[in-house]
């Protein structure tokens, strides 16, 4: 998500930027098994930047972020979580309520513009990745969200999934963050808080 929003904030300024080929000839260095990969994998070929951004979003396509980002400078990417006070950690890591930051200025248009925040918006709504916070809410309900997957050397796994959820009347964002052995379980247990909140606000908000 930072990296789609550094893409977006240079637009404002260029809208060339996105219509910007980028040649996809060999798989970049520093790709990570996936398990939860997309039906939809990147086939070799010229993609514009508009394109791989809706690839790394949509499918959370790997091989479309790692090309982005070795087209942009790292000082673009580190300056939206600056811009917003996020503090990243060393491994690169963000908590809860940081990652969260990001979904809210793109509900409110208060880091890019309008139009690009709701273009992202528009994206993540449009995830593949239904294992997670969609998985029990019904289907007509709009849910933009990204999730994130990691297997760290010591053997734990962690699953992640943050988004919007456009319950009438009242949207409102979760954020659940997940660790442990078994990614079913993790994928499991995101479902079920996702669906209990969801119930929750059903009270409240009937």
């Amino acid at each position: 998500v930072p990296v789609m929003m550094a893409y977006y904030k240079m637009a404002e300024a260029d809208s060339s930027v996105l219509t910007k080929e980028i040649v996809y000839d060999k798989d970049p260095v520093g790709l990570a098994t996936e398990n939860f990969p997309t039906k939809y994998p990147l086939q070799k070929g010229t993609y514009t930047v508009e394109q791989l951004i809706e690839h790394m979003i949509v499918s959370s396509d790997n091989v479309a972020l790692l090309l982005l980002e070795n087209n942009i400078s790292n000082d673009k990417i580190n300056q939206v979580t600056l811009d917003l006070g996020i503090a990243t950690n060393q491994d690169l890591s963000l908590s809860v309520s940081d990652y969260a930051t990001l979904l809210r200025v793109l509900y409110y248009s208060t880091y890019l513009n309008k139009d690009y925040s709701e273009k992202a918006l528009e994206l993540l709504s449009k995830a593949e990745f239904i294992q997670g916070l969609v998985a029990q809410l019904p289907k007509n309900v709009i849910v933009a969200h990204k999730f994130g997957e990691r297997s760290l050397p010591d053997g734990t796994n962690q699953l992640h999934d943050c988004g919007i959820v456009y319950y009438p009347s009242h949207p409102y964002l979760i954020c659940i963050m997940t660790k442990g052995p078994n990614f079913n379980d993790l994928a499991t247990t995101i479902q079920q808080i996702s669906s209990k909140v969801y119930v929750e606000f059903a009270k409240i908000y009937p």
